[in-house]
């Protein structure tokens, strides 16, 4: 296996959204009534498929599917911002900042519970067995395990303290509750004091753009791979696009589009999708101080054309499929199960492929590809496992923590003007949120 590029996906489903839709005459205000958007399902399974056959081969297959990373971050940032706005919009002002961090527990800890037992055991297995080599390292895993329950596992790539072993994949999952953890009380601060979001929509741009600038300084100065790829202070961009795509959304809430402005954000939609998969199919994480940038950029522009109903035709019917719904949703799951997966079954039977140097091949050894395409079946097995008996049950008790119904925690700043009432929004603009 590879340097692990994983990307995270799937945390935000089924949480807030903002109802609207854009049409050639403007945009038309909660006149959807589904609870999430089913392309930003799509659009996840794209991105996580991306990462796992990233993963087979090394990147052997699809060498810049490392970029999955990217689009899941500014799914984040949009949707996790979307949420807030929500629930800052409904409650004139006030945020449960309780209830929102047990929504975020309730969300990531059951599975993510399960998969560090599971490879705990495995890789002490595989030690025992002596089959174990590299990431597969049962003293490796385990010593990766708190860096993982606290959320630095990002840090200890980024200096190379730990490789977190078969845990490798949940750098990502550091970086985004970092984020988590401190977003939701900078967002009442900037909301309150800077109401205006097509202004804060702009800064968050701004921003996104000095860490774009930040990462390539860094590398033309020498700084390793690993510090540039892994810090949170270098790959959050993508969150910040997110969020700032969410503000800008809906400081436009009685902005009218004209016809030439619609085919303009359709135009735009289809050539971040078009980029996007450029860069799937002949990115290299060589570049990826640059390809990272590019790929944030493309990522924003489908989830705003998909968000406004401006992406095309095809592309939508293609990314709100019952499959590629179903594979999004279970995103998540796919994502923390796959990497896992592949250690296991590489491990098991590397000494039957002709990878294995065996003084001659054998015509009872089993071809590699054979291996990846089992381990990439048994990977959807597995996650639709955990979707099922984890997350599921997980979710039921999420709801209970829904804005709104509780008031714990609540947080209210300076509400004399609710963001959710700049021009043009009324309080039956307010969107659904979980």
């Amino acid at each position: 296996m590879g340097h692990n590029l994983a990307a995270r996906p799937g945390s935000d489903e089924n949480d807030g959204y903002i109802g609207l839709q854009l049409t050639q005459r403007g945009f038309a205000i909660g006149s959807r009534s589904q609870p999430h958007w089913p392309t930003l399902d799509g659009l996840r399974a794209v991105a996580v498929l991306a990462v796992m056959i990233f993963h087979l081969d090394d990147g052997g297959l699809l060498s810049g599917g490392y970029l999955g990373v990217d689009v899941f971050f500014v799914l984040s940032g949009f949707l996790i911002t979307s949420l807030l706005i929500g629930e800052w919009d409904k409650r004139e002002g006030r945020i449960g900042l309780r209830n929102f961090y047990a929504r975020r527990c309730l969300r990531l800890f059951p599975a993510l519970g399960c998969v560090i037992v599971a490879s705990a055991a495995l890789a002490v297995l595989l030690d025992i067995a002596g089959r174990s080599n590299g990431r597969a390292s049962g003293q490796t895993t385990l010593n990766g395990i708190p860096w993982v329950i606290f959320y630095v596992g990002n840090w200890a790539h980024a200096f190379n303290l730990d490789s977190l072993g078969m845990l490798g994949q949940t750098w990502s999952l550091a970086v985004e509750e970092q984020f988590y953890l401190v977003w939701p009380a900078l967002f009442i601060i900037v909301i309150s004091h800077r109401g205006r979001r097509r202004r804060l929509a702009l800064l968050l741009a701004l921003l996104a753009s000095a860490v774009m600038i930040y990462r390539v300084i860094m590398a033309h100065f020498g700084y390793s791979y690993d510090r540039i790829y892994f810090g949170t202070d270098t790959h959050s961009d993508g969150l910040l696009l997110g969020c700032a795509a969410a503000f800008w959304l809906t400081s436009r809430q009685s902005s009218p589009l004209n016809p030439t402005g619609y085919r303009m954000l359709r135009n735009i939609t289809s050539l971040g999708g078009v980029s996007l998969m450029i860069l799937f199919v002949f990115g290299s994480n060589t570049d990826a101080p640059l390809e990272i940038s590019a790929a944030a950029l493309a990522s924003v522009a489908i989830v705003v054309g998909l968000v406004t109903e401006a992406a095309p035709s095809a592309v939508k019917r293609v990314l709100s499929s019952s499959l590629a719904v179903w594979i999004g949703r279970r995103s998540y799951g796919l994502y923390l199960w796959h990497y896992i997966v592949y250690v296991a079954a590489i491990s098991l039977f590397d000494h039957y492929t002709n990878n294995y140097d065996h003084g001659g091949l054998s015509v009872h050894q089993i071809p590699i590809d054979l291996v990846y395409i089992s381990a990439f079946t048994a990977s959807f097995m597995v996650a639709a496992l955990s979707y099922r008996f984890v997350e599921s049950p997980a979710l039921g008790l999420k709801r209970r923590f829904q804005s709104g119904e509780r008031s714990g925690g609540a947080h209210r700043m300076d509400a004399r003007r609710p963001a959710g009432h700049e021009r043009g929004a009324s309080r039956r603009d307010v969107p659904a949120v979980d």
